[in-house]
């Protein structure tokens, strides 16, 4: 099914073929197929004609949809890990960035309270938890739960989102995420992190 996203003038169009996705290596040459294409008949953008653009396509390539399992140990003596290089994780839920600034966060003051060794150990063990849980439930794609509402809910090009998802929906489905993912952003305040 295709399922939009949710308003705002932006459009997004995402095809799902299995549940859950297929996760594969990091391949970034791994060609793509073309049977997606029918599937965006009907999705009109209203300057381009989508379909044709990918019938015109000559090379379709897979956007890797991949993460690592959680590792058991980040810290090794004066040497740690942070960032995707300690929890790579599917690209979904702003993650990238948001859990390698809470790293930052906790491994600065931790070191600052400590001395490095322990300092490091000290960062691993506040943060090795919580990454791993959004690792976990990035597989689930928790942050995409409006789109299943969507697929769920839609049942022609011209349905609106807006009339079958209410905003308290998606606000539920985004406050709940940023919870999980420690990027509330009233519990970042309490913490000191604006």
């Amino acid at each position: 099914n295709m399922v939009p996203s949710p308003p705002n003038d932006r459009r997004v169009a995402e095809v799902r073929f299995d549940a859950p996705r297929p996760l594969h290596p990091g391949d970034w040459t791994r060609r793509g197929g073309r049977e997606f294409i029918e599937r965006f008949t009907e999705f009109n953008l209203g300057f381009i004609d989508v379909r044709q653009l990918f019938l015109d396509t000559e090379d379709i390539y897979e956007f890797p949809m991949i993460d690592r399992d959680p590792l058991p140990r980040w810290s090794f003596g004066r040497v740690t890990l942070l960032g995707d290089a300690a929890h790579a994780m599917l690209p979904i839920g702003a993650n990238g960035t948001s859990q390698a600034i809470l790293d930052a966060a906790a491994l600065a003051e931790s070191v600052h309270t400590n001395d490095v060794v322990a300092g490091l150990q000290a960062y691993e063990r506040r943060r090795i938890g919580p990454t791993a849980t959004v690792v976990l439930s990035n597989r689930e794609y928790l942050p995409e739960r409006y789109l299943d509402l969507a697929d769920q809910r839609l049942r022609g090009p011209d349905d609106r989102v807006e009339d079958l998802i209410s905003p308290a929906e998606i606000d539920e489905i985004t406050r709940s995420y940023r919870q999980l993912a420690g990027f509330d952003v009233d519990e970042l305040n309490r913490k000191g992190l604006k």
